[in-house]
């Protein structure tokens, strides 16, 4: 008996022993997993404790509304979160946001240092403080010192119901004297600064004195002739001329590529001088044109004898965006033969406006002469560097006054042939910021949170590089319930719905709309405050044209880059620096475009 309670005992402690064994192995297990090697498996003692104390410290630098990273749960991946960077704080010690408001703060800053400076100066020198209101009726010219006299014009431009325009601007009051006269001019703008009124009142204007001094076109039509780059604006350049044109007799007729070649041929046929109330000569004033069908008419289609449309009569050619006329590739050969038949024609005679917000870019080198007598004969293998050639010599150059504090002065750089360049004018009511993701495949999350940020952007225009992406990224915010229209040239898009589009962004009944920059130019979108871009531009002039749409004629604006790898982070900032701009670094937390240190 005794053995046998000996032998008990001894197989009671090799048990004993065995779970020791299993005590120490579990408590192994449990400092293993505190050092992390189960952190992400609830299966394990040690590994949930040590999850639960990663998950608490992730929470101290990760926003729960921040998905910066796409991880998935079946293939872990190791996490490296960039430290956020400090908010950037304005002078009262205040965060500042990517706002309308903080663009407006700027601005208004602007001006009070302005003012502030002038007051001390006028002080300094014994002059009597001239009241606000009484000092800008002094200075500023009105109509009928820049040659706009006729009645009719004067009231349409005037009217709160028509143009509401009752001063004309710095780019109206620089460029209407020289075009009223006769010379050709190059207007050179930011976007929007009134450039069409530059050009439509006073071409106007000269054709109603040329009616009632008894010339005219001698029954030709039309006498003068706009090009534009796109149906859109070609389009809303003839919205704007008749709600000129109201009372004055005047005509204006848009033909465009897309529509039936003979239905524009008819319509310029119907519309000769007899069927036109109030004039007595030919009253079909300006026909704005895509350059294909343009040229179609004034050159003729293949097998044609010539064109089927009069040019004799012109006394006038507007090339309005001329920088996109002369350099996207669909443009340039249509836009140079249109040039070479007008030259032929009328050679010296024929009146020369070129137009853009971004002509400095395209100018040639004043080192470098025009052709001689100012032909456009001989451009068509360098229209986009010979621009000067396509004006008389001696034209005007009517551009916003340097001192223009809401404008940026522009940056000057040395041309390859040794001129001086300086880069599109940008205005500065329009305050511009970049946002970085890790991956383009959060682009579209970016979008979600701009749009929905405080305030909320009351209209907003998305970039993209090319129609197919304007109908990708539809489909892709539609998932996110995120309406939009599209506002592109491509075959998926019909004349009749880019038409609509832009009435409705126009006429604000839209809220978002996903666009490609040469669909877009030109627009003049009261209602819009936000320019996206989802793809970034080529340079710092398509940057130019694309933040242009919003932040015009003196209303703030937020114009958004979103950047998506390492290559693309500095192409923002290398754009601020070629136009003279400020670009914030953007964070989008807590319903906020926070403005960052970086």
């Amino acid at each position: 008996m005794g053995g046998g309670i000996f032998s008990n005992r001894s197989t009671n402690d090799k048990l004993d022993d065995r779970d020791d064994d299993a005590r120490r192995r579990v408590r192994e297990g449990q400092r293993r997993g505190e050092e992390g090697a189960t952190s992400s498996r609830d299966d394990g003692r040690g590994g949930v404790g040590a999850g639960r104390r990663r998950r608490r410290s992730d929470a101290v630098t990760k926003d729960d509304d921040d998905d910066d990273y796409d991880v998935t749960k079946s293939a872990p991946v190791k996490r490296r979160k960039d430290p956020i960077p400090p908010p950037l704080l304005d002078e009262d010690g205040s965060e500042m946001f990517l706002t309308l408001e903080q663009a407006d703060k700027i601005v208004r800053g602007i001006l009070s240092s302005s003012l502030s400076s002038s007051s001390s100066s006028s002080s300094a020198n014994g002059e009597e403080d001239v009241d606000e209101e009484d000092d800008v009726g002094a200075i500023a010219n009105g109509w009928e010192d820049i040659g706009i006299t006729d009645p009719n014009l004067l009231r349409n431009l005037r009217s709160p119901d028509a143009l509401s325009c009752p001063y004309p601007l710095p780019v109206q009051d620089r460029a209407c004297p020289a075009i009223v006269s006769m010379n050709d001019v190059l207007v050179s703008t930011h976007t929007g600064s009134g450039k069409t009124l530059a050009f439509l009142a006073p071409v106007a204007q000269g054709l109603l004195i040329e009616d009632g001094g008894g010339g005219g076109g001698g029954g030709a039509y039309p006498r003068a002739l706009i090009v534009a780059p796109g149906r859109e604006l070609a389009s809303q350049i003839v919205s704007v001329a008749r709600a000129l044109f109201v009372g004055t007799g005047l005509s204006v007729e848009l033909a465009i590529g897309g529509t039936p070649y003979t239905r524009n041929v008819e319509r310029l046929r119907k519309a000769k001088p007899d069927v036109v109330v109030g004039v007595s000569f030919e009253n079909v004033l300006a026909i704005s044109f895509t350059p294909g069908r343009i040229a179609e008419l004034v050159i003729g289609r293949p097998g044609d004898k010539g064109g089927k449309m009069k040019i004799s009569g012109l006394r006038t050619i507007v090339l309005d965006e001329f920088d996109a006329l002369l350099q996207y590739d669909a443009h340039v050969e249509p836009t140079v033969a249109i040039m070479q038949a007008l030259d032929r024609q009328h050679g010296r005679s024929l009146q020369r406006v070129l137009c853009s917000a971004t002509a400095s870019d395209v100018i040639r080198s004043s080192s470098s002469p025009p052709t001689s007598e100012g032909s456009a004969a001989s451009t068509v293998g360098s229209a986009a560097n010979n621009i000067e050639s396509y004006l008389r010599p001696g034209y005007a150059h009517a551009s916003v006054d340097e001192g223009d504090l809401l404008v940026t002065a522009g940056v000057q750089t040395l041309t390859k042939g040794g001129g001086v360049a300086t880069s599109a004018r940008v205005s500065r009511t329009t305050i511009h910021g970049a946002l970085h993701v890790p991956s383009r495949r959060l682009a579209l999350e970016a979008v979600r949170k701009i749009m929905n940020t405080e305030p909320v952007p009351q209209q907003a225009l998305i970039f993209v590089d090319s129609p197919r992406r304007v109908d990708i990224v539809i489909e892709k915010l539609a998932q996110m319930d995120i309406i939009a229209a599209p506002l592109h040239g491509g075959t998926t898009s019909g004349k009749g719905d880019r038409a609509e589009v832009n009435k409705a962004l126009r006429e604000g009944y839209v809220g978002i709309v996903v666009a490609t920059e040469m669909a877009a130019r030109g627009i003049d979108a009261p209602y819009l405050t936000h320019c996206i871009n989802l793809d970034l531009p080529t340079d710092a002039s398509h940057y130019a044209h694309r933040a242009g749409r919003c932040g015009r004629g003196g209303r703030p604006g937020v114009s958004i880059s979103i950047t998506c790898d390492v290559r693309e982070r500095g192409v923002p900032k290398r754009f601020a620096e070629e136009l003279g701009i400020t670009m914030y670094n953007v964070e989008a937390r807590e319903g906020k475009l926070r403005i960052v240190e970086g």
